[in-house]
């Protein structure tokens, strides 16, 4: 009895081993499966991967560099503008446009039957800057475009009537006209100060 239930429990655990040697064999085939299976599509991953990363590192070197350039040119033009417009500041004071108005003004007022002529000659290109830059005025700040494009019209609303044949020289003109140009050149060196107080503030006094 004892022998005949051995043999049979021997025969139970043989079979058993080879059973889960069976199920072994059957895990490993399919995870060998997994690394030899070739999928079809590997390949097209692979170029588009690559194409990717060859356009990334195209890409981002080409960003930077372009940052790079635009704020160099943007402090460049600023700084530029910033000189024109203060040298342009400096001349007005220098000259005295602004006293020779009021001393006409006050002769004028004494006198309302007196008229007179105001003529400064300026150069063909008064504002070689400003206009070598006129394609690049969208590289600045936005506030300063229109703080820089605010004060030219102005300084040329006053060009055009004091230059040689303009409104103040081409016949006697009374107390109005000179009133007038005189608020021209006053509202003209208001905003130009005021730019290069925008720029001393934004940047700090570093382009004086």
């Amino acid at each position: 009895m004892v022998t005949a239930s051995l043999v049979r429990l021997l025969k139970v655990m043989e079979d058993q081993a080879i059973s889960q040697f069976l199920e072994s064999v059957e895990v490993l085939k399919a995870v060998k499966s997994l690394f030899s299976t070739s999928d079809p599509y590997l390949p097209v991953y692979s170029a588009l991967g690559g194409a990717f990363i060859g356009a990334v590192s195209t890409v981002i070197p080409n960003v930077i560099r372009d940052t790079i350039k635009n704020k160099k040119e943007k402090r460049s033009i600023t700084v530029q503008l910033y000189s024109e417009i203060s040298a342009l500041l400096d001349l007005n004071s220098q000259r005295g446009y602004l006293e020779h108005l009021d001393s006409i003004i006050q002769e004028q007022e004494k006198d309302p039957n007196r008229k007179d002529k105001f003529e400064i000659q300026f150069p063909e290109n008064r504002f070689p800057i400003f206009n070598a830059s006129l394609s690049k005025l969208g590289i600045i700040d936005t506030q300063l475009q229109i703080m820089v494009v605010q004060f030219y019209q102005l300084a040329e609303s006053f060009v055009q009537d004091a230059k040689p044949g303009g409104l103040m020289n081409v016949d006697f003109q009374g107390t109005e006209a000179f009133i007038e140009l005189r608020e021209i050149l006053v509202s003209t060196t208001e905003q130009g100060n005021e730019i290069i107080n925008y720029v001393d503030t934004k940047y700090g006094k570093k382009y004086a």
